[in-house]
């Protein structure tokens, strides 16, 4: 029998559920070679496969579906005329499915086409038709010469359209079939067992439990796959023959009106094909044989024990003749087998036990056989089990015992339909259903309108079928899709181009190792130092633990397991497929009870220990667009296939970004903790039976909380956030700014911040750009003017030229997206080019004594302020550089670290307590230097230099401002005050960085 591969649907289906024009891919999607939710690139990677679902709410066209399917197979005319007549108002409905060949690959193309007709005396009727054919590169699902411009296509044309194509092919190997009954010995001919679709249309189909098959309907089966037809038809015609006889022949000496020889020659062919029927039971018997490795005892044991006991010859012989006195309607093939089924039971008593599980918790424990027809006894989930196996294994048997009537080799594949029963079965059951299906070589399909995160993961593919209303009809308009996927990584794709520098991007499985259930339950009874009892963790406590929502738990019995089986604190654990906007992801505590995880669950294990903040992290990478983020829907499914995640490259956090991660955690966990202080302040009041206690406990409690407020407003509010964040000269500058009223003297102070704002910035500039190998014209020409003799004097203009030139190297070359002079960009924003424009212009008319009248220096200041707060507001990211002077380094040299001891001058305040801490570099004492996110401090001698000041003692950060050529000395000017020192030995200094 052939695979079924995909379906076509159009213009057929009910009002409540139509396909317009839908491909319906069965093909598997689990495959390495494409992403799951996308076609194939080729026929030749597409795959059949073994268990399908179709997920849909109620209503979305699930079963009808499945209907449509079983109408191309020649099931029973109901569904047909049911469809048919929905179609009708709208043109011809047609029904494509393709087939591959399990073992040579052959395709084949079976179709179904149904439209209204009106005979001449106006009565209305259905004209229907099926077709098959071996589809060509020009011929196949996709391009099938439908009319699509004439809803009123009949099936004249359609065949016509057909065998032209096929012509001009080459190929006429078209078969086109009016009646049902030919087109059912058609696909007989082709392996397809009609009867077996007709049986789950009839019984499997809409109901909400499997049905059972009675042991009259078992032999039925084993039956019609077994006798020939053309015995069933000898037989039919020998039957017939024999009722002749019965009337013509009335001599007194005959037997009951026959002679006795006739009757005992039909009686003897009833008896021979009856021991086949018997024979053959056997073979079924046989053939039930349940694969190794399933739990519950039913490993390696016959699903079906069929006993067989004959009564003696004179006794088969006497209640065979005497059926067939009882025989009416004896001349059909239909009849025939109704009369040698019956002769089944009269030539022997047959007893057919199933086998059903035994979940005893004794480790001995097997399986037992039970009655088909009396399960007494049995649990409910056990059951469930039992019908479940007995309905698939029957489908196998169908499938596979009809190989020696028609004399053909090769394993046969079958169609098994369970229509809406999911929900009634644990995981448990379609995993031992899973492993049945693999190994007896089934095709399943099922349907179910929930979401059930536990058993889709055993399916693939995994289809959505979806109904919308049509805005301009009454009609439902179904759709179906397949999941969206993690898409495969690439070399060169957007994951390694947002991943340069420090964080670069590394393979998955460099981080993490991926690993899959391999269930290995154990026997509960079973005692061993490697194994031990657990719960099992599942998709759905993911799921409910994601969506934040009260559920009542599911509870499972414990699974006796492998040690190495369970879930390590550290793990990272998500589901393999979900629906929502959220990813169920957790990570195992130390605290959590041994747990093992189910099948629908992947387990990330990191190769090493990460820290807090690396799992924080990583779980937050994951979750995002670059990842499972982006896959995630909330009216589609997401899948993750294990290979695919596992070739994904993800970012390696450098020391910076956990530093962030942890400062950013614990102060989001200091919030929560003020909140909880603040909520339990307000509650307070209402604890105390006096209203004037309440009030005082309750502002008592909170001044805290209160405190905390006005700080926290303090640092949110710009103005105090600069005088407390930025670099201490800054800083320093901009509290006598705030601090000074609106005159000449307040004017003035807002330049000398600019100015020292400026400078500050420019010095960074120069320590980055040596650093990135960047040469600076302004530096050059600064030192050609001191080859010529001329004194060399580092004016406002000289360090806003070096700044704008940092800042247009930034801008135009390229450099890594983590590179500090990335932060200089900020100086090209036309906001802060005007503001800092317009302060050196004031800076130099004010140098020149061309500043603000006495009626303008109102508006002068406020002006100046503002565009001040614009230059400190856009270079805010200082913070994340902090001034350091270093009281003292302490070097190692056996594990290669110093100890260093710093003041922090950020702030307005230069009096700080030091701070000690270890470092891989050798840094100078008595230095300035700025610390990174990373780590590294940079030094900014000769540029700055920190000292106390000779004048006023206190510690101050001191720019280079002139250079003596004549005396070879350096004037340095403090930042924050107008105090000036000079420095000897400071050549070989600057020619170092180029000055000289």
């Amino acid at each position: 029998m052939y695979d079924l591969m995909r379906v076509r649907l159009r213009s057929v289906g009910p009002v409540e559920a139509r396909f317009d024009d839908v491909i319906v891919d069965l093909r598997e999607t689990w495959s390495e070679t494409r992403v799951p939710g996308h076609a194939a690139s080729s026929d030749q990677e597409a795959r059949p496969a073994l268990s399908t679902v179709i997920a849909g709410e109620n209503g979305a066209g699930k079963s009808t579906l499945l209907w449509l399917i079983l109408t191309v197979l020649g099931q029973s005319q109901q569904p047909a005329a049911r469809v048919a007549r929905a179609g009708a108002e709208q043109g011809t409905g047609h029904i494509v499915l393709e087939w591959r060949h399990p073992q040579t690959g052959a395709r084949l193309i079976t179709g179904w086409i149904v439209c209204a007709q009106v005979d001449s005396s106006g009565t209305e009727g259905l004209m229907e038709a099926w077709y098959s054919f071996q589809p060509r590169r020009a011929l196949g699902l996709e391009s099938m010469p439908f009319d699509h411009g004439e809803p009123s296509e009949d099936v004249s044309s359609l065949r016509a359209r057909l065998g032209a194509t096929l012509q001009s092919l080459d190929d006429a190997d078209l078969t086109w079939v009016r009646s049902r009954k030919d087109w059912r010995e058609h696909l007989h001919s082709h392996g397809f067992n009609a009867r077996w679709f007709q049986w789950m249309g009839d019984h499997a189909l809409g109901n909400r439990k499997l049905p059972y098959l009675t042991e009259k309907e078992f032999i039925g089966f084993v039956l019609h796959e077994t006798i020939p037809d053309e015995r069933l038809t000898h037989l039919a015609d020998t039957l017939d023959r024999y009722a002749k006889l019965q009337y013509t022949l009335l001599e007194p000496e005959a037997t009951n009106g026959v002679p006795l020889t006739t009757k005992q020659s039909v009686v003897n062919l009833l008896g021979y094909m009856i021991e086949g029927i018997l024979a053959s039971l056997k073979e079924a018997q046989r053939l039930s044989r349940l694969p190794d490795g399933l739990p519950y005892g039913l490993g390696g044991k016959e699903l079906f024990q069929i006993s067989c006991e004959y009564h003696n010859e004179d006794q088969r012989t006497e209640r065979l003749a005497a059926l067939l006195d009882r025989a009416t309607d004896i001349h059909t093939t239909h009849g025939a087998s109704q009369l040698l089924l019956q002769g089944v039971f009269e030539a022997a008593d047959i007893a057919i036990d199933v086998c059903a599980p035994n979940r005893s918790p004794s480790a001995s424990a097997s399986a037992r056989h039970l009655p088909l027809s009396r399960r007494s006894g049995l649990s409910p989930g056990d059951d469930d089990l039992t019908q479940l196996l007995s309905y698939v294994v029957t489908g196998f048997l169908a499938a596979n015992l009809a190989q020696a009537k028609d004399e053909k080799t090769g394993q046969r594949r079958g169609i098994i339909i369970v229509d809406g029963q999911l929900a009634q079965f644990t995981p448990s059951t379609w995993h031992v259903l899973s492993k049945v299906v693999s190994a007896l070589d089934l095709q399943l399909i099922a349907t179910t309108a929930q979401f059930m995160s536990d058993l889709f993961p055993q399916f693939s593919p995994i289809l959505l079928v979806r109904s919308d209303r049509d805005p301009l009809s009454t009609e439902r308009r179904v759709h179906a899709r397949t999941p969206v996927s993690l898409a495969p990584a690439s070399d060169d794709g957007p994951q390694d181009a947002n991943m340069t520098g420090a964080m670069d991007g590394i393979p998955f499985e460099e981080v993490f190792s991926v690993h899959e259930r391999t269930r290995q339950t154990l026997p509960i009874g079973s005692d061993s130092q490697d194994e031990c009892t657990a719960y099992a963790l599942t998709a759905y406590d993911l799921h409910i633990q994601a969506s934040n929502t009260y559920a009542f738990p599911r509870t499972s019995a414990p699974e006796r397991v492998r040690k190495q089986d369970l879930l390590q604190p550290g793990d990272f654990v998500i589901a393999r497929i979900w629906s929502g906007d959220r990813v169920p992801i957790i990570i195992i505590s130390s605290e959590e009870q041994q747990r093992t995880p189910s099948d629908s669950l992947l387990v990330l294990r990191p190769l090493k220990p990460l820290s807090p903040s690396e799992e924080f992290f990583y779980l937050r990478y994951i979750c995002s667009n670059y990842l499972l983020g982006g896959i995630t829907c909330r009216d589609n499914l997401a899948i993750i296939p294990p290979e695919i995640l596992k070739r994904q490259r993800i970012p390696k956090p450098d020391s910076a970004t956990l530093n962030a991660i942890t400062e950013l955690t614990s102060a989001a966990e200091s919030f929560g903790t003020w909140k909880r202080d603040a909520d339990d302040a307000v509650h307070s009041f209402f604890q105390w039976p006096d209203p004037t206690t309440a009030r005082a406990h309750m502002i008592e409690s909170g001044r805290l909380t209160r405190q905390r407020r006005e700080a926290a407003s303090a640092v949110n509010e710009v103005g105090s956030r600069l005088r407390a964040t930025l670099p201490y000269p800054i800083a320093r500058r901009w509290r006598e700014v705030q601090a000074a009223r609106p005159d000449e003297a307040g004017y003035k102070l807002v330049l000398e911040c600019a100015e020292a704002a400026i400078a500050y910035c420019a010095v960074l500039g120069l320590v980055f750009a040596r650093e990135a190998q960047i040469s600076l014209h302004r530096v050059h020409a600064l030192r050609r003017r001191v080859r010529q003799g001329n004194m060399a004097q580092m004016t406002f203009g000289i360090w806003l030229n070096i700044l704008r030139e940092v800042a247009t190297a930034a801008t135009e070359q390229d450099i890594p997206s983590d590179s500090p002079l990335t932060r200089f960009r900020c100086f090209t924003d036309a906001d802060m080019a005007s503001a800092v424009r317009e302060l050196y212009e004031r800076r130099n008319y004010k140098s020149h004594g061309r500043g603000p009248a006495a009626h303008e220096i109102n508006d002068a200041v406020r002006n100046s302020r503002r565009h001040l707060k614009t230059i400190l507001s856009g270079v805010e990211w200082l913070v994340d550089y902090p001034l350091r002077h270093i009281d003292a380094c302490h070097w190692d040299s056996f594990i290669n670290t110093s100890q260093i001891t710093y003041r922090e001058l950020m702030g307005d305040h230069n009096i700080v307590s030091p701070t000690d801490e270890h470092t891989t570099q050798i840094l100078e004492t008595g230095s300035p230097y700025i610390a990174d996110s990373y780590g590294r401090y940079r030094l900014l001698r000769p540029f700055l230099l920190t000292q106390h000041c000779p004048t006023c003692g206190q510690l101050a950060l001191f720019i280079l401002d002139q250079w003596n050529a004549n005396t070879q000395e350096i004037e340095y000017l403090a930042l924050d005050h107008p105090d000036t020192i000079t420095v000897t030995d400071m050549r070989a200094p600057l020619q170092h960085v180029g000055f000289l």
